[in-house]
């Protein structure tokens, strides 16, 4: 019998072919599934590009505080998304996402973009917005916050305070470290009141009392976590104080030379309680405010009071920039019952030879009993 060895018969031709469209079939699908060369590929170039975003939008922020906050000038949001076109990292597409959504998917990965918008700070030193300038903060509030100082708190009794969004919030200016905007309540913060008949009159009242040791040891802080209640994403809100009122006002208090002045008047003195570093020496009978509050044993006999803090002047007799006079003293000195007079989170020492007191600042007609201004303190 002879035989072609030089042919291939029809049944290996077929498995051949077989072979061959498997091996193709597998080349294919190493390329193109979702776990293949070319997705892996493709993976892999998406994250080295949003990584290479991410790190500009990293270094654009950094540029934008420190400009923000007086450190030169920084690249507006247009010229970025110019400049990561240029590097060939987004399209013209991308951008009217950009700009639509604050957002950019990149493969797998969601890129949030940063807002160009000016921070209040800015927008105060571009005078864009000015003392005494009215911003929307209640949006922010939450009105299911609360607060209750205790009776062994404050030495009176139970008293709690809600967070509510009816209170208006004004422009006060800089903070002393000039990286905060200052916004102040328009009017005090106010207390629960009970209205039923059977209430006391100091329960029908708005005014947070603090009395005694108690309010002198324990009135900051009460203050500052009544103000807590005000606290939000933008912004910390706390209880205004002396120093600021002092800073804003153009008043200096000079415990070296034991006098307080007008920075535009510094040779006159405008204290009238003139205790500053006055010392009182204390006998056996006597309580320091924290002996009295903690056990009630009596201070050391011979021990001198710590020097003198306090001062008293009247904001009347000075030059004040009238948007500011009205913000900060309106209605403290002649409401009836002293409505608006309020406390400071500020505490001092007054103290002569034969006698020593303690407590919290306030500004108007000086009380146990007062209501409390905010301050916010925002970007």
């Amino acid at each position: 019998m002879l035989k072609n060895e030089k042919g291939i018969t029809l049944i290996a031709l077929v498995v051949t072919i077989v072979v061959l469209l498997i091996l193709a079939g597998v080349t294919i699908s190493l390329l193109l599934d979702e776990n293949g060369i070319i997705a892996k590929s493709k993976d892999a170039r998406n994250a080295n590009r949003a990584g290479a975003i991410k790190e500009e939008i990293t270094l654009w922020k950094a540029d934008k505080f420190a400009a923000d906050n007086g450190a030169g000038s920084h690249e507006s949001m247009d010229d970025f998304l110019a400049r990561l076109k240029t590097r060939g990292l987004i399209s013209d597409e991308d951008i009217a996402t950009i700009k639509d959504t604050k957002k950019l998917q990149v493969g797998k990965e969601t890129i949030v973009f940063p807002s160009d918008a000016k921070t209040l700070v800015q927008a105060f030193r571009d005078n864009e917005i000015k003392v005494g300038d009215y911003l929307n903060y209640n949006d922010y509030v939450d009105e299911t916050k609360t607060c209750t100082t205790t009776t062994n708190e404050n030495g009176w009794a139970d008293q709690k305070y809600t967070a509510t969004k009816n209170t208006y919030w004004q422009v006060l200016g800089l903070d002393s470290t000039g990286e905060k905007l200052m916004l102040i309540s328009q009017s005090p913060i106010k207390k629960e009141m009970k209205t039923d008949d059977t209430a006391e009159n100091w329960e029908k009242s708005p005014y947070l009392i603090l009395k005694g040791a108690y309010g002198y040891v324990n009135g900051k802080a009460i203050l500052n976590n009544i103000s807590g209640i005000y606290n939000t994403e933008l912004g910390e809100a706390k209880s205004i104080t002396a120093e600021e009122i002092n800073r804003l006002i153009g008043v200096t208090v000079d415990y070296t030379n034991k006098k307080v002045y007008a920075n535009s008047a510094q040779n006159t003195n405008i204290d009238e309680a003139k205790v500053l570093g006055n010392q009182y020496t204390y006998t056996a009978d006597d309580y320091t405010p924290e002996s009295y509050i903690n056990s009630k044993t009596h201070a050391t006999a011979g021990k001198q009071t710590d020097p003198a803090t306090a001062y008293l002047y009247q904001w009347s007799n000075l030059t004040i920039d009238d948007t500011l006079k009205t913000m900060l003293f309106s209605g403290t000195t002649n409401d009836t019952n002293n409505a608006k007079s309020y406390w400071l989170a500020s505490s001092g020492v007054h103290a002569y030879s034969k006698v020593a007191s303690f407590g919290p600042g306030a500004v108007g007609l000086r009380q146990y009993r007062l209501v409390e201004r905010l301050v916010l303190l925002v970007r």
